[in-house]
């Protein structure tokens, strides 16, 4: 009876985990709290540093593919479009460019763009992390509070699946 109960409690945890990767909410970048700059609706359009792959992973190489992502807003008064990339970043000398909140062309700080779709991947070890693009479709403002992205880790970390949850607190305002 005992170790029936053992091996239950341990078949729950160990599918829990399995089920609940962490990988991106521990290596946030910091979705964080802020504001990106009041502007125009025409003109709306603000990237936001979100999550990478672990740099000093202790097996780089190791692939993360997604699967699917859902943002979470507080309110959602200026009717953002919400997109998700994966950014290869320019290198300044031996660090790379890394994005906070920032309007304008992701070219500036990104050599390579790639939106996340299902089988989009990203590899450790690589300095290459996600960027959520946010833009108002009407004047008014907005606070995104997470991103839900489900992922899939490779086999070195047993298939791991499942949605993990990156919080913060980023508003954009849009006037008229």
């Amino acid at each position: 009876m005992g170790l029936t109960v053992v091996a239950l409690v341990s078949l729950g945890l160990g599918g829990w985990w399995w089920t609940h990767p962490t990988l991106l909410s521990e290596e946030s970048l910091g979705l964080g709290s802020g504001s990106a700059a009041t502007k125009p609706v025409s003109e709306s359009i603000d990237h936001v540093g979100v999550a990478g792959a672990p740099w000093k992973d202790p097996r780089p190489g190791e692939t993360i593919t997604f699967h699917g992502f859902h943002p979470v807003f507080r309110v959602d008064g200026a009717g953002l479009k919400f997109a998700l990339s994966v950014c290869v970043p320019r290198m300044r000398g031996k660090a790379p460019e890394v994005i906070g909140i920032m309007g304008g062309d992701l070219g500036r700080f990104c050599a390579q763009v790639r939106p996340v779709r299902d089988g989009t991947t990203m590899r450790t070890g690589t300095r290459e992390y996600l960027v959520a693009t946010l833009t108002s479709t009407r004047p008014g403002r907005s606070t995104l509070t997470a991103i839900s992205v489900n992922y899939s880790w490779s086999r070195a970390h047993l298939w791991q699946h499942g949605d993990d949850l990156i919080r913060g607190g980023i508003t954009v305002r849009a006037t008229g």
